[in-house]
């Protein structure tokens, strides 16, 4: 398995105050270098439901009280978000309803399906370990190292735990991970593409928006 280092991700700029990665894509489509809430590049950030308000630590999610529950019990708006917008089939996330906008501001999205199609196709993808440090601090994670076909710009997206229903969680840290796309199911408006990953694939999947993943943005000018 290949060891990414700190040289290994290069920041292209910044918007608003967030580093992304520009990828050389056709669509002009900035990738944010980290996930939504996350300290370090390599770290797996907040966990959010489908258009959430808040995000979750990995040491807040659990049955016992006070603890976030990723269920269909805990999705407030199903099958509305934030502002209690009524999503239909196929619809995308309004950015009234996108977290990733109302915190980064202008042009910082949640990106859709058709953005993440676009990143598998002008990248490739492998499955590899993450040894960066941060202020002097090892952070070891595993997770997918995309790099650009374009200009060879790389990005890393780590594994995280998926959070699902009462049974904790679907995969295991470090094994999967994964991050929403704003893009409902063109049949199921309970249901939300993600990109999702682990060690043998990677590709658009459609999980249940009251299940708990990451975020990461994406920035257009």
């Amino acid at each position: 398995m290949r060891i990414i280092k700190n040289n290994d991700i290069v920041i292209s700029g910044y918007a608003n105050n967030i580093a992304y990665v520009d990828l050389g894509l056709p669509s002009n489509i900035k990738w944010a270098i980290s996930n939504v809430g996350a300290t370090y590049i390599n770290e797996a950030g907040l966990f959010y439901q489908y258009g959430g308000e808040k995000g979750t630590p990995l040491n807040g999610y659990g049955s016992e009280s006070g603890l976030k529950r990723f269920d269909i019990s805990s999705f407030k708006f199903i099958p509305e978000t934030i502002n209690k917008t009524e999503y239909n089939d196929g619809d995308v996330l309004s950015v009234e309803d996108d977290i990733i906008n109302i915190s980064y501001g202008d042009k910082w999205f949640t990106p859709t399906k058709e953005n993440v199609a676009e990143l598998l196709e002008n990248t490739t993808n492998e499955w590899v370990q993450s040894e960066l440090i941060e202020n002097d601090i090892k952070i070891t994670t595993h997770g997918r190292l995309f790099t650009s076909k374009i200009n060879g710009n790389t990005m890393y997206i780590p594994a995280g735990f998926l959070y699902v229903g009462e049974n904790s969680c679907f995969y295991s840290w470090p094994c999967a991970g994964g991050i929403w796309t704003s893009s409902l199911l063109e049949d199921d408006k309970y249901v939300a593409y993600t990109l999702m990953y682990d060690e043998n694939f990677c590709g658009l999947t459609p999980i249940f928006r009251f299940e708990g993943i990451n975020l990461r943005a994406v920035y257009k000018k």
